[in-house]
C-alpha cells in the first residue's frame, strides 16, 4: 500500500492527518544488535514539535493500552511532561 493511499485513508478515519518525512536512523549498528531494524524511522516523531498550530500535543506510542480516556493529558497545566514507560 503506498504512503498516498494510506493517508487518504486516515482522513477518512481522523480529523487531522498531517503527513511528515520519514526520519531515518542510518546508524543501524544498535538496532541490529536488538534485531530491530523496524526502528530505522523511529526519529520521524521528532516532527511532533513541528506542529506549531496546535496549543497542546499529545503524543501516545502505537503500543500503549489505555484503561481510560486521556483528556486529562490535555488539562495539564505545563510545558512539557512525560510518563515512564512501565514494564
Amino acid at each position: 500500500m503506498s504512503r498516498n493511499s494510506l493517508v487518504i485513508q486516515f482522513q477518512r478515519l481522523f480529523d487531522y492527518v498531517i503527513p511528515v518525512d520519514p526520519i531515518y536512523n542510518e546508524a543501524t549498528t544498535n538496532l541490529r544488535l536488538m534485531n530491530r531494524l523496524d526502528l530505522d524511522a523511529a526519529f520521524t516523531k521528532i516532527n511532533l514539535w513541528k506542529q506549531t498550530q496546535f496549543r497542546k500535543i499529545v503524543y501516545i506510542d502505537a503500543d500503549v493500552v489505555s484503561i481510560r480516556p486521556p483528556d486529562e493529558l490535555f488539562e495539564l497545566e505545563a510545558d512539557f511532561a512525560v510518563c515512564l514507560s512501565f514494564p
